[in-house]
């Protein structure tokens, strides 16, 4: 089990072994690991085989020009926010500090294929465009696809998120990604309503097909920070998502189970709300929902306990909370 932490300017990595239920050990803990860029908002980790783990780092920017790129390190290597570095034994060492940096890579999330050297991204880029990025030599050569459709961009500001993505035991890659649109709904540069895409390939990240999960009864919400799970057979879709009626309300968790092609229907797990009423988004940016081995879908949320004021830095949005409550919770 691997877990990266990182408080902007210092970026920790931690690791335990479990050999069963209740029976986990300690393994690692490097409290400066050294990674290239300067700074880090939002890096994700993801591992695979025995030991093979792959940090994501986000400079926030384009401005760390110390990584690999160019011809030897593959077509989706260049300038963008996250760089990547790759450990084979689990973390204890990294053999390259400075990583191979993904070519104008915007909000991402990684995933590793199970018993495979296949390693993936999904990244917007800040600009409308969504792409894959294939790996399949454990993170040395990266192929970078153009995934059709792309997003809506607002030019700063506004809803913009990151995608997620998961690759299923049969090599299938699923991601998804919550769309703000403005062209049917806005208010200023925040979007006022969204569209729930997933996407899947299986023929490694080439190729993609989207489905609208959009559900009906509540296509005209306000959404933030959606996420998508796939059961371990691939015959079911989990998502969960913060919404709201409209912009007056506080926001609230909801999730939803749906066989692939079907509309689903938000359900709301809690009846207390993640925020007060009127919060301009919801909090944080952690929420995430996961299948276990018996098709049983947990989603994981936070809510704010005590909301401040701070500069908005030309969004409009200028409310925020330091201090949140954890929740999950399982489907029957």
């Amino acid at each position: 089990f691997y877990f990266v932490d990182t408080n902007v300017t210092d970026i920790t990595f931690s690791s335990w072994h479990a050999d069963g239920l209740g029976k986990i050990t300690f393994k690692n803990h490097l409290p400066l690991a050294a990674f290239g860029e300067p700074l880090d908002d939002r890096p994700w980790v993801t591992a695979h085989k025995d030991g093979h783990v792959f940090y994501f780092g986000n400079e926030g920017n384009t401005t760390y020009a110390a990584a690999h790129m160019g011809e030897a390190y593959g077509p989706g290597s260049g300038a963008g926010r996250y760089t990547v570095y790759a450990s084979t034994d689990g973390g204890l060492t990294w053999g390259d500090h400075l990583g191979i940096q993904l070519k104008d890579s915007g909000w991402c999330r990684p995933a590793a294929a199970p018993n495979s050297s296949y390693v993936y991204a999904l990244c917007g880029n800040d600009g409308g465009k969504l792409y894959s990025y294939v790996s399949k030599n454990d993170g040395l050569y990266w192929d970078r696809y153009e995934v059709p459709g792309g997003y809506t961009a607002f030019g700063g500001g506004g809803f913009e998120s990151y995608p997620t993505l998961q690759v299923l035991k049969d090599g299938t890659v699923w991601g998804s990604y919550l769309d703000p649109d403005k062209e049917n709904c806005r208010k200023g540069s925040v979007a006022t309503c969204s569209h729930m895409y997933a996407y899947r390939s299986t023929d490694h990240g080439r190729h993609w097909t989207r489905f609208d999960l959009t559900p009906k009864a509540q296509k005209s919400y306000q959404m933030e920070y959606g996420w998508l799970s796939v059961s371990p057979d691939g015959k079911k879709l989990g998502y969960a998502v913060y919404a709201r009626p409209t912009t007056k309300d506080a926001w609230s968790i909801y999730a939803t189970t749906m066989s692939v092609g079907q509309k689903p229907v938000l359900t709301k797990l809690d009846p207390v709300p993640v925020t007060q009423a009127g919060y301009p988004e919801a909090p944080g940016d952690f929420l995430m929902c996961a299948f276990d081995p018996a098709g049983k879908l947990t989603v994981t949320w936070t809510r704010a306990t005590q909301q401040i004021v701070v500069p908005d830095g030309g969004t409009g949005e200028g409310t925020r909370s330091l201090f949140r409550d954890i929740y999950s919770a399982t489907s029957k």
